[in-house]
């Protein structure tokens, strides 16, 4: 909070720190996944906006991502963005969340216009799994996202089993598990274009076992940065 921020100045003062010198500090120290809230851009607020309309769900367009989840583990990370396994501080769930880091997208191609286009279709086919059972759909289960000054946040479920391309690699899939695979493969596809999203990015590595185990019942379409609405 500002008035934190500036009770410190004090103490930067006296370590001779100069004020401008010290809010600047205090601003990079923000730019993290946990950073404080701010105004979110206008493109994101836009499409939260036609989202919300939409669907009726739970879009929030400013807000400090540790108020409700607490950080406990980075699972991977890209050029734009980590994923790390967070937990609901009410209710005690976990989760994957994609902390996407808005310089890095700005700088290229659609920015963060692509982004919010990227949150409102999977909203729309992540939603709607849950809507009609997730198990069922093939899709992630999407959970809502969170926009701060620095990040924008994707709450969705976390998969504890690997991708498939590494299934696959590790010579695990047999003629019977493969039959089952393109099922889950085919469903998934399928719950998209009845929600009029094509994914455009079907690989092994855009699916992930949902269990430790590797259930192929627990299989998942992930990232939806290539979809397209064609509603």
């Amino acid at each position: 909070p500002t008035s934190v921020l500036t009770s410190l100045l004090p103490e930067a003062r006296a370590f001779g720190v100069s004020p401008n010198k010290a809010r600047t500090m205090m601003t990079q120290a923000g730019n993290s996944p946990r950073s404080a809230r701010f105004a979110p851009s206008r493109s994101f607020a836009s499409i939260a906006k036609r989202t919300n309309d939409q669907k009726h769900d739970g879009f929030r367009t400013m807000g400090n991502v540790s108020e409700q989840y607490t950080f406990s583990e980075l699972l991977g990370t890209g050029a734009f963005a980590e994923v790390w396994r967070v937990s609901h501080k009410e209710t005690g769930e976990h989760f994957a969340c994609k902390s996407i880091c808005k310089q890095a997208i700005k700088k290229n191609a659609g920015g963060v216009d692509a982004i919010a286009h990227e949150i409102s279709n999977h909203m729309r086919v992540g939603s709607s799994s849950r809507r009609k059972g997730a198990s069922s759909s093939g899709v992630i289960e999407f959970h809502g996202a969170i926009e701060d000054r620095s990040h924008i946040h994707l709450i969705m479920d976390v998969c504890n089993g690997g991708d498939l391309f590494d299934e696959v690699m590790a010579k695990r899939v047999d003629e019977r598990k493969a039959r089952d695979v393109m099922q889950v493969v085919a469903g998934a596809v399928h719950h998209c274009h009845e929600n009029s999203i094509a994914h455009r990015d079907i690989k092994p590595e855009n699916f992930a076992f949902g269990c430790a185990s590797g259930e192929v019942s627990s299989l998942k379409l992930l990232d939806f940065g290539l979809s397209r609405s064609f509603a």
